[in-house]
Formats: C-alpha cells, sequence, structure tokens
C-alpha cells in the first residue's frame, strides 16, 4: 500500500508472503523504510547488463537501473 510503482509487490497467497517483482522496482527505498521496524526488505545493487542481484555489496552502492529486493 505504500510501494509508488503499481504492481511492484504483490502478497502471495499461497505461501502468505509479499513478493516483490525486481523488474518493476525503481529502488525508491521507500517499502523498506515502511518495513524498517522488522527488518524485512533489504535493498540490494542489480548488475545492470545481466539484472543479478548482488548480494555481496553493500546496501548503498550504485545500482545501475535500480535496486532489487532480498530477503
Amino acid at each position: 500500500m505504500y510501494c509508488p510503482e503499481a504492481d511492484c509487490i504483490k502478497l502471495n497467497t499461497e505461501k502468505m508472503k509479499a513478493e516483490v517483482f525486481t523488474h518493476r522496482c525503481k529502488g525508491c527505498d521507500l517499502c523498506r523504510v515502511v518495513c524498517s521496524t522488522h527488518n524485512a526488505i533489504s535493498m540490494h545493487p542489480v548488475d545492470s547488463k545481466t539484472g543479478a542481484i548482488l548480494l555481496d555489496a553493500k546496501e548503498g552502492q550504485a545500482a545501475g537501473l535500480g535496486q532489487a529486493y532480498a530477503g
């Protein structure tokens, strides 16, 4: 209900978990701020050539076209 990008975060009713569609994520960080008390979301850079999430990179490093969800 906080994400400014439509259909970026949806509830998977089978798993009862929220899923982030990384191809729609713009890396605005709002979801992480809203969920910060639960540490539910971490943001990681994405390789701009391959689209791979760079889990070994530090949060806040340049992310090419955006950031992605992991966690």
